[in-house]
C-alpha cells in the first residue's frame, strides 16, 4: 500500500498548473518521489538514490552528465572502498583478532584494559571504517572482559568501558577519513576549494588530536568509573 501513494503524489504534482519554469516543476516532482521513497521505505535506499538520477536524465530534466555528476568524482567510490574494507575485515575476523591482540599487549588491569579498547579502537577505524561497525565488534570483547571479571554490564567496570568506546569511536570517525561525513568534506574541499586533501595529510593533521584523545579519554573515564574489584585469574585465559 505505501507504493500506491509514493507513486501517485509525485504524479499529480507533476500535471498541477503552479506556473512554474517545466524543468524546475519536473524536478521537484521527481524529488518528491525520491522524499516519499525514503520515508516510506519502499525500495532500497540506494535503488531509489540511482533511480531518481535515472529520471532526472530520461525524463528530461537535466543532461546524463549532470543527473549522475555525483559518481563523477571519486567520493562516493572512496566511501564504497571503505565499506568494502570494513566488511572484509569484519567478516575475516581480522578485526577482532586484532583487538584481542592488542588487548593482551598492553595488560589485564582493570586501567590497561580500558586503554587497550582505546588504541584497538584507534587502530580498527584504519580497517573498518564505520563507528557503529567499530563499536559492535569491540561490544562484544568488553562484554567478555565484563564477564571474566565476575561483574554485570552495570557495573563501574561496564559502564567505563562502553562510554569510552563509544566517545571514542565517534572521535576517530571524523579526525581521520573514515565514516560517510570526513568523505564528504573531503570531496567538497577538493571540488570547491581545489584544494588537494590526502587521506594521509588529514590523519597527520590530526594525529596531536588523536594522542589528546587517547590518553585524557582514558584517563577521564578511570576517574569517573574506578573497578568495584582487581580482575580474576580468568581475565588472561579468556584474551
Amino acid at each position: 500500500m505505501k507504493a500506491v501513494p509514493t507513486a501517485v503524489v509525485p504524479m499529480i504534482f507533476w500535471f498541477l498548473p503552479l506556473g512554474l519554469e517545466p524543468k524546475a516543476h519536473h524536478a521537484l516532482a521527481i524529488t518528491l518521489f525520491m522524499i516519499l521513497a525514503w520515508a516510506t521505505e519502499v525500495l532500497d535506499p540506494g535503488i531509489t538514490g540511482l533511480v531518481g538520477c535515472y529520471l532526472f536524465w530520461s525524463l528530461g530534466v537535466g543532461s546524463f552528465d549532470l543527473a549522475f555528476s555525483g559518481f563523477a568524482n571519486d567520493t562516493p567510490w572512496f566511501l564504497m572502498g571503505a565499506i568494502l574494507f570494513g566488511t572484509m575485515a569484519s567478516k575475516s575476523g581480522l578485526a577482532k583478532r586484532l583487538a584481542y591482540l592488542v588487548t593482551i599487549r598492553i595488560g589485564t588491569s582493570y586501567s590497561r584494559l580500558l586503554l587497550s579498547l582505546v588504541v584497538s579502537d584507534f587502530l580498527l577505524t584504519l580497517l573498518v571504517p564505520s563507528g557503529m561497525a567499530r563499536v559492535t565488534i569491540m561490544a562484544a570483547i568488553a562484554v567478555g572482559l565484563i564477564g571474566a571479571f565476575g561483574l554485570g554490564t552495570g557495573s563501574n567496570i561496564g559502564r567505563g568501558m562502553f562510554l569510552i568506546l563509544t566517545y571514542t569511536a565517534g572521535v576517530f570517525d571524523k579526525t581521520i577519513i573514515a565514516g560517510a561525513a570526513p568523505i564528504t568534506v573531503r570531496g567538497v574541499i577538493e571540488n570547491v576549494a581545489h584544494v588537494q586533501d590526502l587521506w594521509r595529510q588529514w590523519l597527520v593533521g590530526f594525529l596531536p588530536s588523536h594522542v589528546v584523545t587517547i590518553l585524557l579519554g582514558w584517563r577521564h573515564a578511570v576517574w569517573l568509573y574506578p573497578p568495584e574489584r582487581s580482575p580474576p585469574p580468568g581475565t588472561d585465559p579468556y584474551l
